[in-house]
């Protein structure tokens, strides 16, 4: 089953194609608490994947 976000075009910008893959830094916040930033635990798995391994 092959990856494919094609020529990347339907994404307007580079911040787009980073948080559908998964790999955009999300800030944690409880409250008035913030935790700093951490890898997101949502996106396409298999782009993520097919990135890092």
């Amino acid at each position: 089953m092959p990856l494919s976000i094609g020529d990347g075009s339907h994404f307007a910008f580079s911040g787009h194609l980073t948080a559908y893959a998964g790999i955009a830094p999300v800030t944690r916040r409880s409250g008035s608490s913030m935790r700093g930033e951490f890898p997101s635990n949502t996106g396409n798995k298999r782009l993520k994947n097919a990135l890092f391994y």
